[in-house]
């Protein structure tokens, strides 16, 4: 409750202008809750009645055009923001204000020659708090363990972040479990984190011993690198957090050292991936 108190500001105006545009336009709803989140961004809670059992389709025509036109910002529901009480039949959905981008993905990866199986492991998605998260890790050396240990640190990453933990606990709770379960075999796994703001576009990168992120913005290439150890060696990581600005049509690379290691002469230099990216004329668009 005292966490509900610090985060959320209950709007009273503006519950009392949903109500009465919602009388005016004749439609029917129990309750009306408006509030502003951590982020400061507005969002309406509705009880209603009438949903015809689809609740997303009803507000999206019989309610979402009201209050855009009230709050003069474009609205949504989102999939996961609305629940139907199997008791009483009542409609109980959030609609708050749309992200402004929209990011699309792609994964690809090729094992090690002689092996059928990578040491990478990684996962990508939309968060409940207007959020894109990408995590990718490589395990130590390749084949079914490095796998396993990638996998790992992929999986805790992400359930400590859906629970609401920062980075800076997520990240150093991790290295903790982590290097309990590497320290007999000396194993290590890295970390390559982005958060993305879907309303404002400002991305949040955080890097464990991971190669380098590109931003591709048309033929300017972007490199974001950082020199902090993988998960595993140290007791305590210095989480650097390296922030960046996307604009629509970027395109944002993230890679393990396999890539890096195709060039045998480059000594970890990252040039000739950052040359081929600047004339790369694909069609991927990652903010549209």
């Amino acid at each position: 409750l005292n966490d509900f108190k610090k985060n959320v500001m209950v709007d009273l105006d503006m519950e009392r202008r949903v109500k009465k545009e919602l009388n005016r336009m004749s439609i029917q709803y129990n309750s009306v809750f408006c509030y502003i989140d951590a982020d400061g961004k507005n969002k309406i809670k509705l009880n209603i009645d009438e949903c015809d059992g689809n609740v997303n389709e009803y507000c999206t025509k019989n309610i979402i055009p009201i209050l855009n036109n009230l709050t003069r910002k474009k609205l949504c529901v989102r999939d996961d923001s609305y629940n139907i009480n199997s008791e009483t039949k009542e409609c109980i959905v959030t609609i708050e204000e749309a992200p402004k981008y929209s990011i699309v993905s792609y994964g690809a990866f090729i094992p090690k020659s002689g092996e059928v199986q990578t040491g990478d492991s990684y996962t990508f998605g939309n968060t409940n708090d207007g959020y894109y998260t990408t995590i990718l890790s490589d395990g130590m050396g390749f084949g079914p363990e490095a796998s396993k240990e990638s996998k790992s640190t992929v999986e805790l990453v992400e359930k400590f972040m859906e629970a609401g933990f920062d980075e800076d606990k997520t990240i150093n709770t991790v290295n903790s479990m982590m290097g309990m379960k590497f320290a007999e075999d000396e194993k290590y796994a890295t970390l390559d984190f982005s958060k993305i703001n879907l309303y404002d576009g400002e991305a949040t990168f955080v890097k464990i011993g991971a190669a380098p992120t590109f931003i591709k913005r048309g033929n300017v290439v972007k490199a974001i690198n950082s020199k902090n150890l993988p998960f595993g060696l140290v007791d305590e990581v210095e989480v650097e957090y390296i922030k960046g600005q996307l604009k629509a049509g970027d395109i944002l690379v993230s890679i393990s050292d396999g890539i890096l290691d195709i060039d045998k002469f480059a000594n970890e230099n990252f040039i000739w991936l950052e040359e081929y990216l600047k004339t790369y004329k694909g069609t991927v668009i990652v903010i549209s």
